[in-house]
């Protein structure tokens, strides 16, 4: 089970982006989950799905939101 608190600190920062930093705060957030995911806390797919879903909330088009995620946990990933 992740640090609950944590995870939603980083999901409520994701949702509430506003226009102009929605993608970078979407990669950062996913570099972390990504961190999360390396130390066995949270699944891939359980980090994808809610920092797609925390990336909708906050206004981005899904294919981009999934796009930003994907390139936030590969960056991170690459670099364990």
């Amino acid at each position: 089970m992740p640090d609950d608190r944590r995870l939603k600190q980083i999901l409520r920062r994701v949702a509430t982006a506003h226009e102009g930093e929605r993608n970078a705060i979407t990669y950062w957030a996913s570099c972390r989950l990504a961190e999360m995911v390396t130390t066995g806390l949270i699944s891939t797919n359980d980090a994808t799905a809610y920092a797609i879903d925390a990336a909708m909330a906050a206004g981005l088009p899904r294919n981009e939101a999934i796009n930003t995620v994907r390139s936030g946990l590969q960056q991170s990933g690459s670099r364990s």
